[in-house]
């Protein structure tokens, strides 16, 4: 299996396109979503995978980061920058992070997998609290943007939802944070046993606060190395619509990703992206054109009567029970 990141679940219909093309030369099966929304390849011949990196470093995209003991791919919110109840788009902040986070060498030797998530509101869409590390929008008495901060959360064996770290930082702590969060793991994290070596496990070893303790060192020993705050590409907020496909078990075929690709298109290069429920949006859709983009999906089976029961379904790759896990 061939898994590439997509921050944020991001990709513009061409490159869609590109990847589907790929994915077909060396893979007769589909193309799946994952709930980190990133893409798999499955059953490649493992002669071909350094020809499918070559291929898909040509279009932009790589499988660095999708897997092992890493800074894995950054989530956010399947609404981020068109729903109209988030505090702001995260988007910025989720794509300037994964760009600071995978240049850095101590990214790639960590003790097990590291996973960061951002959410734009406190319903906490983008699973914030149920990552190593999460970022939920909001705004101070000030009006100042900024985050509330989770961390030590996870699924998987003995799962835990985030502690609450702070109550509010400002937008400028962002990389501060996260650095010193992953340099605590790098340092305390389990190295012999990967079946205890993720976040929530260092916190249960030195207990919470002690873990909170040792997380402000680092926050400070950080700080006073005076880090550039993360350089944002700030996008208008849109007032556009957007219509989510549900994906049954995540899985494709390219005569699919072609016709999404071709519908999405004339909304731009921002509009389509995958959600933690391993489905499709297509976002960027004048508020007067949506229901007609519903109704050629519909038309075309993509969207039916049967879609609210699996729409947020999603395939469980963790459970000993599960061939792919």
């Amino acid at each position: 299996m061939v898994r590439v990141r997509v921050a944020g679940g991001d990709i513009a219909p061409e490159v869609f396109l590109k990847f589907t093309d790929i994915a077909g030369r060396y893979s007769k099966s589909p193309i799946h979503i994952t709930t980190r929304q990133d893409l798999q390849i499955h059953d490649v011949a493992l002669t071909d995978t350094i020809n499918i990196m070559k291929e898909l470093k040509d279009i932009g995209m790589t499988t660095r980061g999708g897997g092992g003991n890493t800074v894995r791919n950054i989530i956010g919110s399947h609404d981020a920058g068109i729903a109209s109840d988030e505090v702001f788009n995260i988007s910025p902040y989720l794509r300037a992070l994964t760009g600071r986070m995978i240049a850095e060498k101590d990214s790639w030797i960590l003790p097990r997998k590291f996973k960061i998530a951002f959410s734009g509101n406190a319903k906490d869409t983008g699973m914030a609290t149920m990552n190593d590390l999460g970022f939920i929008a909001k705004l101070n008495d000030l009006g100042n943007r900024g985050f509330s901060v989770h961390i030590a959360g996870g699924m998987g064996t003995k799962p835990v939802t985030g502690t609450s770290l702070y109550d509010f930082i400002p937008e400028s702590e962002v990389y501060n944070v996260t650095k010193a969060a992953k340099q605590l793991f790098d340092k305390h994290g389990n190295r012999k046993n990967k079946h205890a070596a993720r976040l929530r496990f260092v916190m249960r070893k030195l207990g919470k606060e002690e873990f909170i303790k040792v997380l402000d060192k680092e926050l400070e020993a950080v700080r006073s190395k005076k880090y550039p705050p993360l350089k944002l590409e700030i996008v208008e907020d849109s007032d556009k619509g957007y219509v989510e496909i549900p994906v049954l078990l995540g899985d494709l075929d390219a005569r699919t990703v072609r016709r999404i690709c071709e519908i999405a298109s004339p909304f731009g290069n921002e509009s389509l992206r995958f959600t933690c429920t391993q489905n499709i949006i297509i976002k960027n859709i004048p508020p007067g054109e949506v229901e007609y983009i519903r109704k050629i999906l519909q038309n075309e089976g993509m969207i039916d009567a049967n879609s609210e029961f699996y729409d947020r379904s999603t395939v469980c790759a963790g459970a000993n029970t599960c061939r792919l896990g």
